[in-house]
């Protein structure tokens, strides 16, 4: 309080430095609230960019990943109602040359990033599009396999990979028996699979160098990753944040997360973008910010001081005027101007005239009234000399002589 007070005591004890304190406040105010305006809006602009940025790419990979999906179910719907192959699998015929052409027209252009497998109904591998058919199968009664059989439409099932030959995704499409209209009975499977490199062709070029692309499950646990590697505990805290609304960041403030899901395969992708503003230019544009606001400040001072310096001057003119004004120099005169501190100077000038006008006036009035002091002294002076001459002074003996 006892600051507030002498720093009030020193402006009030000044107009100079009241009219200073009000250019600077006047220069310094819109500096401030104008870089604040500008650092925010830069910042939020940014921020802006990047999301907008972010959404396009995952809504680029959304509907690549949507459309790939929509081909190889088409191709898969294809094989399982093709009647070749429901007879190849119910009659056990051996016409190998006849499926296998039929399974390569219809995956035709799909077959270079997608593996496709027929099996039948004990789960066994009968015809594929790999290089070589190997002995494999694949129960039935749990696994992909046992939902398509409870499923009259593809079904799809995600999991974990380290090696490019890992499966890392699976579409399956059961194959109904031929014999009546409407029958259930299962005659074998039509099965997609693709793997990690089917995933790096469909994604290259869609979210950026610098980013990084996470797919995860239903039950957010990572299918395929570029340029990105996330532990669970993270995994979990961005879950619970999207379920919660909420932003997407990483503890250390470094990296942006959007996250889209695509609700008909059970999926989820995560975008990591950098943050918008990094730590380090976050810090450089304070530095700006404040090294601104320094030279901003600085300069105010200094306009300040000129500005209302070169508008006290009059005044201090007038001032000093005054003053000699008080010690009966009344010769003084102020330089006039056109503007209004001018008309107070020639308001000023002409009072000193007409002080000195009446100065004048006064010290002649004066010098009259002296003059005829002067005179009438003299003339007392004379008529008392004539009272004291002899004949006067006999008459008055003579008076006091009969008395």
């Amino acid at each position: 309080m006892k600051g507030i007070a002498s720093f009030r005591r020193y402006f009030q004890n000044s107009f100079r430095k009241r009219l200073f304190g009000a250019f600077l406040l006047c220069s310094l105010i819109p500096l401030l609230l104008s870089l604040l305006i500008l650092f925010s809006a830069f910042r939020g602009s940014r921020k802006e960019q990047v999301d907008k940025e972010g959404r396009e790419s995952l809504k680029l990979i959304r509907e690549s990943i949507i459309e790939e999906g929509d081909s190889i179910t088409l191709a898969l719907q294809e094989l399982s109602d093709s009647v070749e192959l429901k007879r190849a699998l119910s009659e056990e015929r051996k016409e190998r040359a006849e499926v296998n052409r039929l399974l390569f027209s219809l995956t035709e252009g799909l077959r270079d990033t997608v593996r496709f497998d027929i099996y039948d109904k004990e789960g066994n591998l009968r015809y594929s599009t790999a290089p070589y058919l190997e002995s494999y199968s694949l129960p039935t009664d749990w696994g992909i396999l046992q939902r398509a059989t409870r499923a009259d439409s593809p079904v799809y099932e995600s999991s974990e990979g380290s090696d490019s030959r890992s499966r890392l995704f699976q579409i399956a499409v059961r194959i109904k028996s031929q014999r009546e209209a409407g029958n259930k009975e299962t005659t074998g499977y039509a099965l997609a699979s693709l793997e990690e490199e089917a995933f790096r062709k469909l994604l290259s070029g869609k979210y950026g160098v610098q980013n990084g692309i996470l797919l995860l499950s239903s039950y957010w646990r990572p299918v395929y990753s570029e340029n990105i590697l996330l532990p669970t505990e993270l995994l979990s805290t961005l879950r619970e944040e999207f379920l919660r609304g909420n932003p997407l960041e990483d503890p250390a403030g470094e990296f942006i997360y959007t996250v889209a899901p695509i609700e008909d395969m059970g999926l989820y992708l995560i975008l990591r973008q950098e943050k918008p503003i990094s730590k380090n230019m976050d810090f450089l544009m304070l530095l700006l910010l404040f090294l601104s606001i320094l030279f901003g400040a600085a300069l105010s001072f200094l306009m300040g001081f000129m500005m209302s310096r070169r508008l006290f001057t009059p005044i201090e003119r007038l001032r000093s005027a005054m003053r000699e004004v008080t010690l009966d120099h009344l010769d003084v005169r102020l330089r006039e101007s056109e503007d209004e501190l001018g008309e107070l100077a020639g308001r000023f000038n002409r009072m000193t005239e007409a002080l000195a006008e009446n100065r004048r006036a006064l010290l002649l009035n004066q010098e009259t009234l002296l003059k005829n002091q002067k005179e009438l002294n003299e003339a007392q002076i004379r008529m008392l000399q004539a009272q004291l001459n002899p004949h006067f002074l006999g008459n008055t003996l003579d008076a006091m002589k009969w008395m």
